[in-house]
């Protein structure tokens, strides 16, 4: 993982990144920003990514959690880091499927912080944190992929694996 460079960041202000988007439904949110951190990130730019001691520990586990789910699904995961957009909505892909494959998103929780082990549902499932649901359909929504994997390292109960299908009125 990598800080965003000051273009990057200014060309994300007219977008609504898929991390974004919890934040509009009032969900918990990537840095715990709030819908009016958000109105102004965008009215007037930020210069930098803000975080916490989760978020920076999340950070640097997402390769091993992304090299996991690649042992997991038997293939590679491409695309890391990869902005995409569609009309007014963005997205960062933690990776992909070859060929345009499903999305994969790589997920901490619970590692540093309170545990959120109750919101997980059975390795397979699409039972994820709302959050998390939100975030992945919004990257649906913005690469056509027909499905996603969302790979977790959860405190207390280790790696697991969702699988989160399109949902047309969440995207």
């Amino acid at each position: 993982f990598r800080s965003l460079t000051p273009a990057e960041l200014e060309r994300r202000r007219y977008f609504v990144g898929a991390s974004e988007v919890a934040i509009l439904f009032g969900l918990p949110s990537f840095g715990n920003r709030t819908v009016s951190d958000l109105w102004f990130e965008k009215k007037y730019g930020t210069t930098e990514s803000k975080g916490n001691a989760s978020m920076a520990l999340g950070n640097k586990l997402e390769p091993l959690v992304l090299e996991a789910a690649e042992d997991r699904l038997g293939t590679r995961i491409v695309d890391r880091q990869k902005w995409i957009t569609l009309g007014n909505n963005g997205a960062t892909l933690d990776g992909r499927l070859i060929n345009n494959g499903p999305v994969v998103e790589a997920k901490t929780s619970g590692i540093v912080g309170p545990s959120r082990l109750a919101e997980w549902g059975d390795d397979g499932s699409s039972d994820c944190p709302d959050n998390y649901l939100i975030q992945v359909q919004a990257q649906l929504l913005v690469t056509g992929a027909e499905m996603a994997y969302l790979a977790a390292l959860i405190g207390g109960r280790g790696f697991a694996m969702f699988e989160i299908q399109p949902h047309a009125e969440l995207m």
